[in-house]
């Protein structure tokens, strides 16, 4: 949340709303950098994700919005986003000789995996009134990388975390003004030191078959990418 909005009083039409450790911190770097001052919000409703802070209720967001609503949100592979997640705590919690292993418990046997998947149903879907695996095969997401539809809540657009890089051109469509996407944590912001830990465990973090099929087979995921992608993300995280 940008919290100097909600103190300044000051309300937005773009509202950034994602799970978090998706690139999310890029997208609301390049409005800004257009002249936007976007909501950034990870949760509303309660369970809240460890180490994501208090959520904020439906009426407190829509009092900071004003019309007409323009609505982000970025998928991450899921398991992309679960370490680059861990990496994240393990900067700002005291870890002893935290290394792959402790990552590997973490996401694998603790699960902290689903909170990647359960979060389009328990915050998106809630908030926007929409059916998010609906919609990703209704307007082709694992084709088109990004899209565009109605919501009761507001326009949403959709974006993939692994396609961020060349999304300016609809971004800018979407919010009527040119914008520049670049990867924030890769190059400068608070969290680049987490950035520079999640590459050094990338190589290291391995999982097994079992899991990632558990995981790469949920509904939002096979609807979000091809197989080909999906073959992809497996092979890069079995041992």
């Amino acid at each position: 949340m940008d919290e100097s909005l909600i103190r300044e009083q000051r309300k937005s039409n773009i509202l950034i709303f994602q799970m978090g450790r998706v690139g999310s911190l890029s997208v609301k770097q390049a409005l800004k950098g257009s002249g936007f001052r976007p909501l950034h919000v990870h949760y509303m409703y309660d369970p809240i994700e460890p180490g994501h802070g208090s959520g904020k209720d439906y009426g407190f967001i829509k009092a900071h919005l004003q019309e007409p609503v323009k609505i982000i949100t970025i998928i991450r592979d899921p398991v992309a986003r679960s370490v680059s997640a861990w990496t994240r705590l393990r900067l700002r919690r005291p870890y002893t000789n935290a290394d792959s292993t402790d990552a590997i418990k973490w996401i694998e046997k603790e699960e902290n995996w689903k909170w990647a998947i359960r979060w389009w149903r328990t915050q998106f879907d809630k908030f926007t009134g929409t059916d998010t695996i609906t919609m990703f095969r209704k307007k082709g997401l694992k084709t088109y990388k990004n899209i565009i539809y109605d919501s009761p809540a507001g326009l949403v657009l959709v974006l993939r975390n692994e396609n961020l890089d060349n999304q300016s051109g609809v971004l800018s469509t979407f919010v009527n003004c040119k914008v520049k996407i670049g990867r924030y944590n890769v190059t400068g912001g608070t969290w680049k030191a987490s950035r520079d830990a999640f590459l050094e465990l990338i190589d290291k973090i391995k999982f097994s078959e079992e899991f990632l099929n558990k995981v790469y087979n949920t509904r939002v995921i096979k609807s979000a990418y091809s197989h080909e992608e999906i073959e992809v993300f497996k092979e890069r995280w079995a041992r």
